[in-house]
């Protein structure tokens, strides 16, 4: 087996050649890769390895994961499998069960794995300073379990990692005789110089907008005072498998800080697990006098630098601005859900864009307090962009249905909300499109998040980048949320198709002043019937993604059968895997949206005659790339019926949309707790079609002969419908039928004479 081993590095004087010599013993010296992000200090000279050398601007942890999951899959196209890990940290098999990284790889049955996450560290009361030219676990007897450095780093199939590579959304297995040996705490004096080095690294603004590599912007001497014990106790137990596994099977103990800086006795086995640096010539500094330990004290994020908020402060007057915003709130709730007629956008300088932090429901009493408008049903979600001055920017308003997005009246208080650590805004320099709210589900990033960006044609050239805030905010972990959604596929494939894939992306998820705002009119809303199609100005910038009107030719598809049936209840019907059998049998291809990529679903699209679609999200992408000749089906799934996307696919072109309503009922799972009406029935169970009757709709509107019906049908309609529940049920296997759900109301009285 073949194995690749590389890092990425910036001015590592001595860990890189740790790392070089321990992964040249381990897969061999010419499987060794470096990638030199700019390094300055001659570091990378001399060292074993094939380097190659970037180029070196503000620092990006999205740009960075996604440079090194690239060159991961590079490598496999002449390795068995790749091994990442930055320059301090060393992945070691367990020598009583292993000949080495290499054996332990080539036993494994799974494609990526993770390893037990350990701290290595110094016990300064009673350990010299690291040397070395020497075996390093020789010089050090103590580590800490760390779950965040579980890292998957060892993999035979391409990996997307995310910032910090602590997680990617491929399949990774916990391979319990593979220990992950981090460095960073092994030497105090050598982590006190790295971590002034590392506070020298000019960081992108989004980077520290999205919260990348706080801890390296931390002052070393609270960092320190945690983590390097005086003395460890004498009855510390070994590190090891079981150990790990009682401390991460305690949830309490895996979340708890004191319990992970419990010290763990190495075991002799590893002394010599991590050889010594060839030709290292570090010697440590001069240590700063010692911190008290007795006290060890918070380790706090570095404050941002001061940035002005506006040009006149807040004063007595932002009341008025804060009551004029109630009005505006008060004014745009109670108007129809629409776009502009005439798309405009605003520009604006020093705007104040703040994230969202909280939904809520309208019907709280502190909406009514806060707002200064009547309780009404629905949900509030804060955040978004304010003037200079403190005035809400009516463009950025969106409603959906009965969800809003909407920034809170007073900016000062919206300020105050976001806690000590994150009120004082930054500043992001340049020229910014707001994007409005960005949403991670497929269908409301179609409908929502892209609704402004039709202003990035007339912008192209003018724009640095686009920014959006949470539509669902994710309180405590919003830096993560916001990373992993912009990188989610089917948002990185949607924008490459718009054109914009060379624009700078960005969601606030801490107060942020731009130098220059620009917000457009919402073209695209997720809301009533009359608006489900978007502006036409909208329609014709989300066209482009079928590509040039001239690329297609004649449909060759027969028919395509767009399925939910790998999605879980309620998103599906019952028995969907029979139904897509059923089309396939009657020479249709069937398409699962989830397991392709965004072109490829918009070819099958493009290549269909006849589609029928399980009511859901593909409709909309369907809508921006659908040719008008063709012939659409949508089975519908939920009750009451929906019949916004018939409405969308017929405003954009398509001449023949037709809506079948085969609903039976809903079936509910086994473990079903309760049903408390129409909604939470329909969310529990999976709604069951009446299969002969969808056959008879398909045969009558030509979407398939008589003849295909009677060769494809026939083994759906043979599955009997599930036992109607009886009056009380609440758990099946049961099916809660049509007539229970949507009861037939009963005629209002006539008025007395």
């Amino acid at each position: 087996m073949k194995i690749a081993a590389f890092t990425m590095v910036y001015n590592e004087p001595l860990f890189l050649r740790l790392w070089a010599a321990h992964y040249a013993r381990e897969v061999g010296a010419e499987n060794l890769f470096c990638l030199d992000h700019g390094s300055t200090d001659g570091s990378t000279d001399g060292v074993v390895a094939n380097t190659i050398r970037l180029p070196r601007g503000e620092f990006e942890e999205v740009a960075r994961a996604r440079c090194v999951s690239h060159y991961q899959a590079s490598l496999l196209s002449y390795y068995d499998a790749v091994i990442f890990s930055d320059a301090d940290e060393f992945l070691v098999a367990d020598p009583a069960r292993h000949a080495g990284l290499a054996d332990l790889i080539a036993r494994s049955r799974h494609p990526t794995l993770r390893a037990i996450g350990c701290d290595v560290v110094q016990v300064t009361g009673t350990e010299a300073r690291l040397d070395p030219a020497q075996p390093i676990l020789a010089q050090r007897g103590f580590a800490r379990f760390s779950p965040r450095y579980c890292k998957p780093l060892v993999s035979r199939v391409p990996v997307v990692w995310r910032p910090g590579f602590h997680h990617c959304p491929q399949a990774a297995e916990l391979d319990h005789d593979l220990y992950l040996f981090h460095l960073k705490y092994v030497d105090e004096a050598l982590f006190r110089e790295t971590q002034a080095r590392r506070q020298a690294v000019t960081w992108s603004a989004e980077a520290i907008a999205s919260q990348h590599g706080g801890h390296w912007r931390m002052a070393a001497e609270g960092l320190a005072a945690k983590a390097f014990p005086l003395a460890a106790p004498s009855d510390a137990p070994e590190l090891g498998e079981a150990a790990f596994r009682a401390l991460v099977g305690d949830r309490e103990a895996a979340r708890d800080p004191a319990r992970l800086r419990a010290p763990f006795r190495i075991p002799d086995r590893f002394r010599l697990a991590i050889p010594p640096a060839p030709h290292a010539s570090w010697t440590p500094a001069a240590m700063p006098a010692e911190v008290p330990r007795e006290a060890p004290r918070e380790a706090q994020p570095e404050a941002p630098p001061a940035a002005p908020l506006m040009d006149t402060p807040p004063t007595a007057g932002s009341e008025a601005v804060a009551d004029q915003n109630r009005v505006l709130l008060r004014r745009f709730l109670a108007e129809p859900v629409r776009y502009d007629k005439e798309p405009a956008i605003e520009h604006h300088e020093k705007a104040v864009v703040v994230p969202s932090l909280r939904s809520i429901a309208m019907a709280d009493p502190v909406i009514e307090a806060e707002y200064g408008f009547s309780s009404r049903a629905g949900i509030a979600v804060d955040g978004g962009p304010y003037t200079a001055a403190g005035a809400i920017i009516p463009r950025s308003l969106h409603r959906a249905g009965a969800r809003v997005h909407m920034p809170r009246p007073d900016l000062a208080a919206a300020l105050e909300a976001c806690g000590p650590a994150l009120r004082t805004p930054i500043t992001q320099r340049g020229r910014w499109l707001y994007g409005g709210g960005l949403h991670h589900h497929f269908g409301h990033f179609l409908t929502e998040s892209l609704g402004r960006l039709w202003a990035m044609e007339p912008l192209r050239d003018w724009a640095d980048g686009i920014v959006w805030t949470l539509a669902s905010p994710r309180p405590g972990n919003a830096a993560r949320f916001a990373s992993v959604t912009l990188q989610r596929p089917y948002i990185q494939d949607t924008l490459r198709l718009l054109g914009l894939d060379g624009k700078k992306l960005l969601v606030v998820i801490r107060p942020t002043i731009f130098e220059q705002l620009a917000v457009p009119s919402a073209l695209m809303l997720n809301a009533s019937a009359d608006v489900a199609a978007g502006h036409p100005a909208f329609r014709r910038f989300v066209g482009r993604m079928a590509g040039p009107a001239d690329a297609d030719g004649p449909a060759t598809l027969p028919g395509l059968y767009v399925s939910r049936a790998g999605l879980v209840p309620p998103a599906r019907f019952a028995e969907e895997e029979s139904l897509e059998q059923a089309f396939l049998r009657a020479g249709w291809q069937v398409l699962r949206p989830e397991d392709r990529s965004v072109p490829e679903q918009i070819a099958l699209y493009r290549a269909a005659r006849r589609l029928v679609f399980a009511e859901g999200s593909a409709l909309h992408l369907y809508a921006y790339v659908a040719r008008p000749e063709q012939r659409v089906g949508i089975i519908l799934r939920r009750l009451p019926p929906k019949t916004k996307f018939a409405i969308q696919l017929q405003d954009s072109g398509v001449t023949e949309v037709h809506v079948a309503d085969a609903i039976a009922g809903i079936a509910l799972p086994a473990d079903a707790a309760s049903v408390k009406g129409r909604a939470a029935t329909a969310n529990q169970g999976s709604t069951v079609l009446d299969y002969r009757q969808l056959g008879d709709w398909l045969v009558q509107r030509s979407f398939l002969s008589a003849g295909e019906r009677a060769a494809a049908w026939g083994p759906l309609e043979a599955i009997p419908l599930p036992e109607e529940a009886p009056a009380e049920q609440t758990f099946g296997p049961f099916m809660v039928t049509r007539a229970r759900l949507m009861p037939a109301r009963a005629p209002k009285a006539a008025p007395p004479a």
